[in-house]
């Protein structure tokens, strides 16, 4: 086999099925947790989010993960994650990698390494534009 893997090649098709087919799952998942949330302890919601979020990033298949997906997937789950899972997740998916992303039209992520920063931006129901900045030292109480 070689490493020609564009879109148009029998590999390249396969790789981006099996992309899309995990994000469709993942967000199946993700969507059944939003609906089972509030009937569910927080620790529960927490074990949930994190087995999602492993599942996507550690599961099975031979493509590369797209960034771009990644951020959608941490920013549909953040909620429900303690503030330092969702740093340490994405600084393991981004590392020294700058990302800015819109994951939803009404939620942008970004990820600034220099700063091990994680900022989360939603726009609410009634238009407004709430912010959300999680660093290492505010989600973990502790300097690197």
């Amino acid at each position: 086999m070689t490493d020609h893997t564009t879109h148009d090649s029998p590999l390249g098709l396969w790789k981006s099925f099996e992309r899309t087919s995990r994000v469709a799952w993942t967000m199946q998942r993700i969507n059944t947790l939003a609906t089972l949330a509030t009937q569910l302890e927080p620790n529960d919601r927490v074990d949930a989010a994190r087995a999602i979020w492993l599942e996507y990033v550690d599961g099975h298949g031979t493509s590369d993960l797209d960034r771009i997906g990644e951020a959608h997937i941490l920013a549909a789950i953040y909620q429900w994650l303690p503030k330092s899972d969702v740093v340490k997740f994405a600084r393991n998916a981004w590392g020294d990698r700058m990302l800015d992303a819109h994951a939803r039209d009404d939620l942008h992520i970004s990820w600034w390494p220099d700063d091990s920063s994680v900022i989360i931006q939603h726009t609410t129901r009634i238009g407004t534009v709430a912010t959300l900045v999680l660093t290492e030292t505010s989600a973990t109480g502790r300097l690197r």
